[in-house]
């Protein structure tokens, strides 16, 4: 089965994530979220809620590598004046054994929070 890449920086067997582009007017929706990755496939998902008060987006994509009917909400909680928490919850079919689809999304989800907390480490905020 092939993989998404893992994060930016772990490429899967599809490649690395090289890009990634909002397509449309910011601040409207519905609108695109474009990745690309280096073997140049691209990932499309549409955006078709947005809150900048609340810090929440709600997607949805297809893909042909074995998802249909992905439905996601991603939002961030503050902690504290340096600290946030990123929430993110999908619902989808995956057209195979369930076990496979688990797997596969654990290793993408683990990548993506992975990316995040390697960028964000390496960013120096003034306190």
């Amino acid at each position: 089965m092939m993989r998404w890449s893992l994060s930016a920086r772990g490429g899967g067997s599809l490649g690395m994530l090289v890009k990634c582009e909002l397509i449309g007017v910011p601040g409207e929706v519905p609108r695109s979220r474009r990745m690309t990755l280096s073997s140049g496939v691209a990932v499309e998902e549409e955006l078709f809620f947005q809150d900048n008060e609340t810090r929440r987006i709600n997607y949805r994509k297809d893909d042909s590598f074995g998802t249909r009917g992905y439905l996601a909400c991603s939002y961030v909680d503050a902690i504290d004046d340096r600290r946030c928490r990123l929430h993110i919850m999908s619902w989808f079919d995956f057209e195979g054994e369930a076990e496979t689809g688990a797997a596969r999304y654990e290793v993408i989800y683990r990548g993506i929070f992975e990316g995040f907390r390697q960028y964000f480490t390496a960013m120096t905020v003034p306190a």
